[in-house]
Formats: structure tokens, C-alpha cells, sequence
């Protein structure tokens, strides 16, 4: 099974497939919270339990990697919330590969510098999905096609 995991500071999104891209599920999940520690804590709760539901599959994982913010508050909020769902996996034994933004972009969309919209257009067009869906959606999926390694 391969897993896209997109994470900010006001949500996380787990997408994922078996073998066939036309067989896919997604979570998408707000973290709320006022306190960064509450928004921690969400993270980890909705990935451990994601994980409970699916320990015995076999799991390749890939978590987008928090992208520089000059705001420095934002940026560590960013690196917890990544942070605490990379340490779910860890948790469970499961080493997840943290997933740079540009190259996930560039295998999956055919461009590293796309942009939302090219990476929702890309994520339609080549799974047939809604166009209403959250953009975490469309990243995390995109991630779990750059997990399988190819652009078939």
C-alpha cells in the first residue's frame, strides 16, 4: 500500500492505494486546537489510529516535508506537526520517507515549481477525482504516486 501524507498547520491528510491508482482513500482531518501542543497532539492521534486500522498491511510511506516558512512561528508548527506523524510511524516500527516538495512534484506532475492549481489538474485529470476536494487531498495523493517510484 502506498501512503501520501500532506501535513500544515491546520490539517493532515493520509491518501493511499494498493497497486491500482483507480482504488483510492484519503483522510482529511482539521486539527483545530488553539495551543500548537493541541494541534501536536491531533496529529499523532489521527495517524496512530490510521495506523491501528492497518499495522498488518505492508506500508510504504511517504510524508511531505515541511517547506521553509520565514515566519518563524509558522515554520515550527509546521516541523511539530510533521514531527509527531513521522513518530506515529515510528511508533509502529515504520520508517517513513520524508518527501521533498519539488521532487514529488517533478515526477508526479512534471514540473518541480507547480503550482496548486497544476497539481489539482494533474490529480483530476489522471485519477478522475472532484475538483471540490481539499488541495491537501491532491497532494497527498500525489505523494503516494511518488511513493510507487514511477509516473505510469
Amino acid at each position: 500500500m502506498y501512503i501520501g501524507i500532506d501535513t500544515s498547520t491546520r490539517s493532515i491528510c493520509i491518501a493511499w492505494f494498493e497497486d491500482d491508482e483507480k482504488d483510492w482513500e484519503w483522510i482529511w482531518e482539521g486539527l483545530g486546537g488553539e495551543s500548537l501542543f493541541e494541534k501536536m497532539e491531533k496529529a499523532y492521534d489521527v495517524t496512530y489510529k490510521w495506523i491501528l486500522d492497518r499495522q498488518e498491511l505492508d506500508l510504504i510511506v511517504g510524508v511531505e516535508e515541511p517547506i521553509y516558512i520565514q515566519n518563524g512561528t509558522t515554520h515550527k508548527a509546521l516541523c511539530c506537526i510533521y514531527s509527531m506523524v513521522v513518530k506515529a510511524f515510528l511508533d509502529w516500527g515504520i520508517t517513513p520517507e520524508p518527501v521533498n516538495i519539488t521532487k514529488w512534484k517533478k515526477l508526479v506532475v512534471g514540473k518541480g515549481n507547480a503550482n496548486k492549481i497544476m497539481v489539482k489538474a494533474c490529480m483530476v485529470d489522471r485519477l478522475g477525482l472532484s475538483i471540490d476536494l481539499e488541495q491537501d487531498v491532491y497532494d497527498a495523493l500525489a505523494v503516494s504516486i511518488y511513493m510507487r517510484g514511477d509516473n505510469s
